[in-house]
């Protein structure tokens, strides 16, 4: 317990917009290392959910990265595919959730059903 707080990382979810707007006074509190966007959520908060590619979430996901960059604290995003897990380590995100329990569940069932010749995809 005496060495806890010298190995604890504290770590602030950017989520919202309103996080957006407000990631360099997050970041600026003592005692915060990084930050994590979760994409999903911060597109439904910004009314485009699950639309990743959209011009506005990718302005906003690189202005948390510049904020973070400045500041010196680095950054983690979570990922859905290998383009979006390799754009993620090419814009200097440091940690990368590179996928969730569902996708690796998708994928292996996406896997099963082409090694069976079957063509569709688990979401068709």
């Amino acid at each position: 317990m005496a060495q806890a707080a010298t190995r604890i990382v504290i770590i602030a979810q950017i989520e919202t917009a309103e996080a957006v707007e407000n990631a360099e006074k997050i970041l600026e509190v003592e005692g915060v290392d990084g930050f994590f966007v979760g994409p999903t959520d911060l597109s439904t908060s910004m009314n485009i959910t699950g639309q990743r590619d959209h011009p506005e979430l990718q302005r906003a996901v690189r202005k948390v990265m510049e904020v973070g960059k400045k500041l010196g604290k680095p950054g983690g995003i979570m990922c859905h595919s290998t383009d979006e897990i390799k754009s993620a380590a090419d814009s200097g995100f440091k940690f990368i959730a590179a996928g969730s329990d569902f996708d690796y569940l998708k994928w292996g069932a996406d896997m099963a059903l082409g090694t069976a010749g079957r063509r569709r995809k688990v979401n068709d």
